[in-house]
């Protein structure tokens, strides 16, 4: 993929990001940190194929949560938890 691509689709995606509400601008937000860190785990599962570890006990694995710890704290803004105010959920999917 191009870089003028890569472009275009990312100026899609802050356009169609803009026509959301702000509530579920944090929701998508979550979904890319999930992304971002499975990218990171499956990152580690291929180096770990690619050198013949496996999962023995013996050996020092890395979990997600540490993968993804520099994520944890990063969103300023957004409802804390969407299940403890039903409002923030108000309008969504419609």
């Amino acid at each position: 993929m191009s870089s003028h691509d890569q472009l275009s689709q990312r100026q899609r995606l802050y356009e169609e990001i803009d026509r959301v509400p702000s509530f579920a601008v944090w929701v998508i937000l979550q979904f890319a940190f999930l992304v971002v860190a499975l990218v990171r785990l499956a990152a580690v599962f291929k180096q770990n194929a690619d050198t013949g570890l496996g999962c023995n006990e013996d050996e020092s694995s890395v979990s997600a949560a540490e993968l993804a710890g520099d994520l944890a704290g990063c969103v300023d803004d957004g409802p804390l938890d969407l299940s403890t105010n039903p409002s923030y959920m108000k309008g969504f999917g419609s």
